[in-house]
């Protein structure tokens, strides 16, 4: 096993690298889903929407629900006219190619 360092400003750099260990490994069967699933999560660290489908589901499996299904991007877009960031450590909805 290597052992990597990161800075501690460099959550995106860590991230990405993770990502290519779980690719490389458990999720080796599964690279073009688990590849479409890391996109969307970097596309909303980078500010962006991730794209999906019109008929795009999503559910808020956490305890404390903080959207209803289907209310993904609504509540992406609240919370950046609100200023604030939104972990990105549970994957969700996969784009559609645009």
């Amino acid at each position: 096993m290597d052992l990597v360092a990161f800075d501690s400003d460099d959550v995106d750099a860590a991230i990405v690298e993770l990502d290519a260990r779980y690719l490389a490994g458990e999720a080796a069967s599964y690279g073009d889903t688990w590849s479409v699933i890391a996109e969307s999560y970097a596309a909303i660290r980078r500010h962006e929407l991730p794209p999906t489908t019109p008929d795009c589901v999503t559910i808020d499996h956490r305890r404390a629900v903080s959207f209803a299904p289907g209310d993904l991007i609504a509540y992406i877009r609240f919370g950046r006219e609100l200023g604030e960031d939104f972990p990105t450590a549970n994957r969700g909805c996969a784009p559609a190619d645009q």
